[in-house]
């Protein structure tokens, strides 16, 4: 949902931001799910991408910018998570082997969409 409690729209890009320095042990992850079906998204080529990748892009801090949706965006195919574009979805962030002494968990709220990002004018109306 975005800050305003509305769904994310399927058929746009997002991003989200992982902040450097997720207090974790072993490595962060983040999932896409189908939202009707609480499974993996069908007919997708990854469904999750985690810190211990090694095609990730990292950002000159330490962060990882995540894109999710129906198509990616230009360069950053290794940080994106493909979704289906008639279908709504979720996330899921898993931290294995969490450590105490930070929370990441507010500062990864943060999702904005992508600039030019639907597939055609009609599609960027979700507001349900």
């Amino acid at each position: 949902m975005t800050k305003k409690g509305r769904r994310h729209c399927e058929s746009k890009n997002y991003k989200l931001v992982v902040p450097p320095n997720v207090p974790v042990r072993n490595f962060w992850a983040i999932t896409t799910y189908d939202l009707e079906t609480a499974s993996y998204i069908r007919n997708v080529e990854k469904s999750s991408i985690d810190s211990t990748q090694k095609q990730l892009q990292k950002n000159a801090d330490g962060s990882v910018d995540i894109y999710f949706g129906p198509k990616a965006p230009k360069g950053k195919e290794s940080n994106w998570l493909p979704t289906d574009p008639k279908r709504r979805f979720f996330l899921l962030s898993r931290f294995y082997g969490p450590e105490t002494g930070g929370d990441s968990r507010n500062s990864m709220n943060r999702f904005t969409v992508v600039p030019g990002s639907c597939l055609n004018a009609a599609d960027c109306v979700c507001q349900a």
